[in-house]
């Protein structure tokens, strides 16, 4: 009940808490010392409707979380204290306004080196003053907004260079050329709104974007043999620019269980398909992955190096030549060996339904060297 006369004319009393006053107990803290400082609340007007019923006029807001409370003046009039709070953990509905939503983009397909203005499709987009100069789209492969968009962590991405609100329902962002292929992650990554210092979209928006798989055309060693140094010389697209991130190129193959392939050209290889096992389910890799050094890298060529053998290891010594003469080395076996283009530090990737990892395998085969005789390797 609305408290008697001699306390003045209560106010309802609503304001922005910090982001993580979540208890009552910090929640009265914080709305006390904003109402000593005079914060203005967004609730104005407050109307006493009956002895169990106020009623304001609250404002547009992107403020997120909010505290209510009723507010009474001291009997001299002067300081407001807190005549009852809302409490945040009581079940039900809280106060809060409804959020932003992204369901589209009008050129979902993207790379991560384009640049130029997208529409961004949606509702609840609140007018540009409200926003305080957080309109934003942020890009992920996580299924949660950034808890803190000051400091989103590594997982998190701005896409915009600047962002403009054309209505409730449309956004233009131009878009910034230095995506990281590791927040990306994937041929789909999320999408999260944010309108106010804390206020994101709530839900992602999965599969809205588009970006274009890396893919490997062409690719060629500077020799035949599986020891190094060898070189590897790849052309293909979309392996983006130096802002978009460190490559990092693997030859994976069944390192000592390597078995030679049944003919010098083979029109497949026998490794299993990366991400595969015999029975078609996901596997974390090979038995051996060597890193291959990168030397020189574009966005549509990349060399990299090899110091030691692409099995990181000695194969069975029944696959070794020895005393082989120089006319013959093209009749040696041949083993086959994967090479992977991806991301460097793509940690755990939370792919969604339809969606590719960022990655760009080709496949090659070497021979063994062989030793002259009376040498051992």
């Amino acid at each position: 009940p609305i408290g008697p006369a001699e306390t003045g004319a209560p106010d309802i009393y609503i304001v922005a808490v910090s982001k993580d006053c979540e208890s009552a107990a910090c929640q009265e803290r914080e709305v006390q010392a904003l109402a000593d400082a005079q914060q203005p609340s967004l609730c104005s007007s407050t109307l006493v409707l009956s002895p169990t019923e106020l009623q304001c006029t609250l404002s547009p807001s992107t403020h997120n979380p909010l505290a209510a409370a009723i507010m009474v003046s001291k009997g001299n009039g002067a300081d407001r204290v807190i005549g009852a709070l809302a409490d945040p953990a009581t079940e039900g509905p809280s106060l809060s306004y409804d959020p932003p939503s992204a369901n589209g983009v009008d050129k979902p397909v993207q790379t991560l080196t384009s640049q130029g203005p997208i529409v961004i499709y949606g509702n609840n987009f609140p007018e540009e003053p409200l926003t305080q100069g957080n309109l934003q789209v942020w890009v992920t492969n996580k299924a949660t907004p950034p808890s803190d968009a000051s400091n989103p962590g590594p997982d998190y991405q701005p896409m915009c260079r600047q962002t403009q609100r054309l209505s409730a329902t449309e956004l233009k962002c131009w878009k910034k050329g230095d995506l990281k292929g590791k927040v990306v992650g994937t041929t789909r990554p999320n999408m999260f709104v944010q309108v106010g210092p804390n206020k994101f979209s709530e839900a992602p928006a999965q599969g809205a974007l588009r970006i274009e798989q890396l893919k490997v055309t062409d690719q060629d060693r500077s020799g035949d043999w599986e020891v190094g140094p060898l070189d590897v010389d790849i052309e293909g697209v979309h392996f983006g620019e130096d802002e978009n991130g460190d490559l990092q190129i693997q030859m994976i193959s069944d390192g000592v269980f390597t078995d030679p392939i049944d003919k010098p050209k083979p029109k497949s290889r026998r490794l299993k398909p990366i991400g595969q096992n015999a029975s078609g389910g996901n596997i974390t890799g090979y038995s051996t992955k060597v890193p291959c050094r990168i030397i020189s890298r574009t966005s549509k060529k990349t060399m990299c190096r090899i110091y030691d053998s692409v099995f990181g290891t000695a194969l069975k010594p029944e696959h070794y030549e020895f005393g082989v003469p120089a006319a013959e080395t093209e009749k040696l076996k041949r083993f086959p060996v994967e090479g992977v283009v991806t991301f460097d530090d793509m940690g755990d990737l939370e792919v969604v339904p339809g969606a590719e990892i960022l990655q760009a395998p080709f496949n090659f085969t070497v021979r063994l060297y062989p030793c002259d005789p009376g040498q051992h390797r």
